[in-house]
Order: structure tokens, then C-alpha cells, then sequence
């Protein structure tokens, strides 16, 4: 997973734990959504699973000179947790209910709702 400052198309510092770079890093990404605070980054991805990534935005400059790479205005994201419980690879992603819900649909057709803060699986809305 490589995501990139824009309007710079520099890469961010993506923090995972030792046992997830190599699995997170090498994983084919199907969908990505960032929540609407813009604080939280799901990913989708073919190994049937939803990784949650944790925006890290640092202290605005007291002066800002410039914005090009270098000016202290880099985020960082920091692992959260993976979502698991799909049966085939999640293809699709939505946050509801203002972030409280995240959405996953698989290839199979599979839709599941989770809590994105605490991973729990949340029963299906009649």
C-alpha cells in the first residue's frame, strides 16, 4: 500500500506493525475510502479483508513558506486494525451513519457492516 501527498505526488510514511509490511505491502487494493472527517482510511483488498489506516496530520507551521516537500506538512498513517469476515474478496466500501458504520460488499455479494473504531461486526439493518 503506497498512498501519496497531493497536490506534491509525494509518498507518505505508511507505520505498520513487523508482522503486517510485507502481507499489507504486497496485498492488491480494491477500494479505498477515507471516512468524512478524512481521519480514518479503509482499504479494500483481494485477500477478503478491510484494512483501517489512521491519519496522522501534524501541527500546522507558524509560517508556511512553502508547500513542497520538505515544509513539515507531511501526514503520516498508522495501522488501526483489519476487518475480517467477508467470504470472497471485498470489492466495495461505504461509510454510513456519519463514520459509525463502514460497509463492506464482496465479490460474491456478500454485504457486512462493521464498527470501524472498534472491529466489531454489527447485525445487518432490517
Amino acid at each position: 500500500l503506497q498512498v501519496y501527498a497531493f497536490p506534491e505526488l509525494q509518498p507518505l510514511e505508511v507505520k505498520l506493525p513487523a508482522k503486517r509490511r510485507g502481507r499489507l505491502a504486497d496485498e492488491r487494493i480494491t477500494d479505498i475510502k477515507f471516512d468524512p472527517s478524512g481521519l480514518l482510511l479503509a482499504a479494500a483488498s483481494m485477500d477478503q479483508q478491510v484494512h483501517l489506516l489512521r491519519v496522522q496530520r501534524p501541527e500546522p507551521p507558524k509560517v508556511n513558506r512553502g508547500r513542497g516537500p520538505g515544509s513539515g506538512n507531511t501526514c503520516h498513517l498508522t495501522f488501526q486494525r483489519s476487518l475480517m469476515g467477508n467470504t470472497a474478496s471485498v470489492m466495495q466500501l461505504s461509510f454510513l451513519a456519519g463514520a459509525k458504520v463502514l460497509m463492506t460488499n464482496s465479490a460474491d455479494g456478500q454485504v457486512m457492516f462493521f464498527n470501524p473504531e472498534t472491529g466489531d461486526r454489527l447485525a445487518a439493518a432490517a
